[in-house]
């Protein structure tokens, strides 16, 4: 691509657009601005995950060495006790299953996180604040202009939409895909790709907080009908969480009571009476997207595939989604006409990936919940309790393997094979899907 330059603006300053900037910065035939809809970037969050998957992006782009000092624990190569999985809605509870994985979860605390790859952005990546996106449009020469909340403009050439599952871009851009689908005679799809607009509830409820007791020497969860408890650090400087914005505010008393843990082991009771300044919210998903781009538009991170946390995949997701897309857009054979190749390649890599792995995690968050084969968990001899939760234990692993067992550069690498296929105009060329 010598001399062609591309603008890419990126909507939103969580994980995953600061992870594009971050990884699209370190070419010179790309300048990225990023419009973040709040005042400034705070400090406030909870802690995400990292598995060896996305840990393997982060030290591609040279980030691993600063992100070690802020982790829960230093990454590695070995076999692993990740989690204990431990049965809690009885008296006497006990574990069932110990989950060993070829390295560990890395956790962080998310304001952390996003000031460490602040960090790391060049001077000239800049970055504007309370910049909140209100519309986009197509200009005649190709570009996109954007409209912010307070009167300003910016034109790009590619338009990222990271802004988060409240995504603006989503919006505007599945109203876009239903004008093309009325267009075509296709008003029951039109109907359909509208209903993408709205995140949906997933059917779970989450209760974070903070804790004086001693964390588990592994992360441990405690599980019972209905209800799973997550104990874990959040990082090596700072394990508790602090003040900020919550979604509601919960008084400790009534959470208890609505949680129900009367008949739970002494161990979970203890860790669900202690947590300090409960927040309660009810999590909330994407629809599975039929596409992640229009034209020059593109979706990455919870934008388009916001999910059940029962994999601890969010995060780890949005930086693959932005390690690809900055690799498939900084392709020296990427021209301004070409742009499109490029996003179609990216949509056909990654969103048929990410579904499997939304599906694998909302599975999770009902095992986790001991819903597991219409299984009485309860009601049943002890022995083919025992039996079963060795089962569900295996399954749990089984469909959660892809996170360390697998990289995304063999999946990039034919991705990049097919863009060339692209460009050299081979419209007989089968997408690549990636495999997990």
């Amino acid at each position: 691509m010598s001399g062609v330059k591309l603008k890419v603006a990126v909507c939103g300053g969580g994980v995953g657009g600061l992870a594009f900037a971050i990884a699209a910065s370190k070419y010179s035939n790309i300048a990225v601005e990023v419009y973040e809809a709040t005042s400034g970037f705070s400090s406030f969050g909870a802690g995400i995950g990292l598995w060896p998957r996305a840990w393997d992006v982060l030290t591609t782009l040279g980030l691993g060495d600063h992100l070690m000092k802020i982790a829960s624990s230093p990454p590695t190569t070995d076999i692993t006790h990740s989690f204990t999985f431990r049965k809690s809605d009885q008296p006497t509870g006990s574990d069932f299953y110990k989950m060993y994985s070829k390295g560990h979860i890395m956790t962080f605390h998310r304001g952390q996180l996003q000031q460490s790859f602040l960090q790391y952005l060049p001077p000239l990546c800049l970055v504007h604040y309370s910049k909140r996106l209100q519309s986009y449009s197509r200009q005649p020469s190709g570009e996109i202009q954007l409209v912010f909340r307070d009167g300003g403009h910016a034109t790009c050439d590619v338009l990222v939409g990271a802004d988060g599952i409240h995504s603006a871009v989503r919006a505007q851009l599945m109203q876009d895909e239903a004008q093309i689908a009325l267009r075509s005679g296709r008003p029951d799809a039109a109907e359909e790709i509208l209903t993408a607009i709205e995140p949906i509830w997933t059917g779970s409820i989450a209760v974070q907080g903070a804790s004086a007791l001693r964390i588990p020497l592994h992360p441990t969860q405690y599980l019972g009908r209905n209800i799973n408890i997550m104990v874990y650090p959040v990082s090596q400087e700072d394990a508790r969480c602090t003040k900020g914005p919550w979604t509601a505010q919960v008084d400790e008393a009534s959470w208890l009571e609505e949680m129900s843990f009367d008949e739970w082991e002494p161990e979970a009771k203890g860790w669900s009476k202690c947590v300090e300044r409960p927040t309660k919210w009810a999590i909330h998903a994407v629809k599975p997207l039929h596409t992640y781009v229009n034209d020059r538009v593109v979706l990455l991170g919870d934008a388009c595939h916001a999910m059940d946390p029962h994999q601890g995949a969010g995060a780890g997701l949005a930086i693959e989604d932005a390690y690809v897309l900055a690799e498939l857009l900084s392709h020296p054979r990427i021209t301004k006409s070409a742009i499109h190749h490029a996003l179609e390649v990216y949509d056909s890599m990654r969103r048929p990936f990410a579904e499997e792995i939304a599906r694998r995690s909302l599975e999770n968050s009902k095992w986790l919940s001991l819903h597991y084969d219409n299984f009485d968990f309860s009601g049943s001899d002890d022995v083919d309790i025992e039996r079963k939760l060795r089962e569900m234990g295996d399954r749990i692993v089984e469909k959660w393997m892809w996170a360390w067992s697998s990289t995304v550069h063999e999946s990039l690498e034919q991705g990049k094979r097919e863009l060339d296929k692209f460009i050299d105009n081979m419209p007989d060329c089968p997408r690549y899907r990636c495999r997990i």
